[in-house]
């Protein structure tokens, strides 16, 4: 299967939508350029404008299910097994989900 590229932007290296009765997820891996990188490197102030396509695209594609609680992951491909950002509607970012306090669950909610 084809990377998701939504928009011409940052591919995806899989997106997995799971959907039932009660909520919706769409957990997508992102495949950085350069490969896996340190989870205490994977910050906003230095992948956010590479991400914000990818995430606006992901968060749009489970818009129709709104009526639902939603939840958009993003992960990083490679060996190390980093959910970075986590958004969902039914309440705001939760404190101390992302041990290193990297921002990513603030700037997701925090986009338009």
């Amino acid at each position: 299967m084809a990377p998701w590229r939504p928009g011409g932007g940052r591919p995806a290296a899989c997106a997995a939508l799971l959907a039932n009765d009660d909520d919706v997820l769409l957990d997508v891996t992102v495949d950085l350029p350069g490969g896996p990188v340190l989870p205490t490197d994977l910050v906003p102030d230095r992948y956010a404008r590479l991400l914000r396509p990818l995430a606006l695209a992901a968060r749009a594609a489970v818009a129709p299910a709104l009526d639902l609680p939603v939840t958009v992951r993003l992960r990083q491909a490679g060996p190390v097994a980093d959910v970075f950002a986590w958004w969902t509607t039914d309440h705001p970012p939760v404190p101390g989900r992302d041990p290193l306090a990297r921002g990513w669950d603030r700037w997701l909610a925090a986009l338009p």
